[in-house]
């Protein structure tokens, strides 16, 4: 398993949204900005969101405290490396990832990523669960395991998938040949990215039988819950979310409900279609041609007014862009 997670930690660029990427690239291009606009945008994307937490977490940033929620990564970041981080993550999604994993539908990830998330916050506050913003970030990046896995190992997912279209569960067959599932890799990036443990607690048991979750504690409950309820187009309560809580039926119909048409206003403001995994991808590709990997620093040089700063937009793109995580400048004098 050891293995498997260093392949992982050289794993290129998760799949994004090239709707979101745009709004964020426009977002951040403003004269005036507002940080909770793009924390929203940001939001909306799970392989964005992990992407920003990843860079946070390296040990090259050398934070003085944690970082624990997208708005003060943004903040931290500021809103030229945010825009940095959306032009190289989209251009490079755009051209890489298509190739790499054929029919992978992006629009039903992240319908489902995204409801999981808003479904986890809603039930954390119904059940006054200590800041429900945790678990909105565990819900929106509870399947990135499982998406991490599907861009390392490409040749050995086609044979998960194979499986899962006769009948085997997912995580089953993660296991069967990679000998690791999503859910623990999820776990395992949330440590990465020095996430709140009970996160990363809830995320493991994903993939973990009923019976075992009624025994676990309130937190693992909520996100096991919201992932049964964060069927695309479901308003429907399963019967195993009812052995998971003492929450009325009607109470959890009306959860199930506003999270369904929070989510679908969502995918209707972003033009995504849950039957056409392509449909975005063309509309968008002569834009993102256009937007350079380099574009971003290239503009902050440009504004750089001493050596110091020239360095440190350098180093900061150099990270973004190539992920080369230590530069050492030689300057003569």
């Amino acid at each position: 398993m050891k293995n498997i997670f260093e392949k992982i930690k050289r794993v290129g660029p998760l799949p994004q949204l090239p709707q979101v990427m745009v709004q964020l690239i426009r977002a951040c291009g403003r004269e005036k900005t507002d940080i909770d606009e793009v924390t929203q945008i940001i939001c909306r994307d799970a392989g964005l969101t992990a992407k920003l937490l990843a860079i946070i977490a390296s040990p090259h940033v050398n934070l003085a405290k944690q970082i624990t929620t997208i708005k003060s990564a943004v903040v931290y970041l500021g809103l030229d490396t945010v825009r940095n981080i959306a032009i190289s993550s989209s251009a490079m999604q755009f051209f890489k990832f298509s190739k790499v994993t054929h029919n992978f539908n992006i629009n039903r990830f992240w319908y489902h990523s995204y409801k999981c998330a808003v479904l986890a916050q809603r039930i954390a506050l119904e059940e006054k669960q200590v800041n429900p913003d945790q678990y909105f970030l565990a819900g929106l990046l509870h399947d990135i395991g499982t998406l991490v896995l599907m861009a390392t190992f490409p040749k050995e997912y086609k044979e998960i998938k194979a499986r899962v279209n006769q009948g085997q569960n997912e995580f089953e067959a993660q296991a069967d040949i990679l000998k690791v599932d999503g859910p623990t890799v999820s776990a395992w990036l949330f440590n990465q990215w020095h996430l709140n443990p009970m996160t990363s607690d809830a995320v493991r048991f994903l993939s973990h039988p009923l019976a075992r979750i009624q025994k676990e504690l309130a937190h693992i409950k909520v996100l096991f819950m919201a992932n049964l309820m964060a069927e695309p187009e479901s308003t429907n309560v399963a019967q195993d979310v009812l052995f998971l809580t003492d929450m009325p039926v009607a109470v959890l119909n009306e959860i199930a409900v506003q999270a369904e048409n929070e989510v679908h206003q969502m995918a209707k403001s972003l033009n995504l279609f849950l039957g056409e995994p392509e449909q975005g991808y063309n509309l968008l590709a002569d834009g993102l041609k256009n937007v350079s990997l380099c574009f971003g620093t290239l503009d902050n040089l440009l504004r750089a007014k001493d050596e110091t700063t020239v360095l440190k937009t350098v180093q900061r793109g150099l990270e973004i862009i190539f992920h080369i995580p230590r530069i050492f400048f030689f300057l003569k004098k």
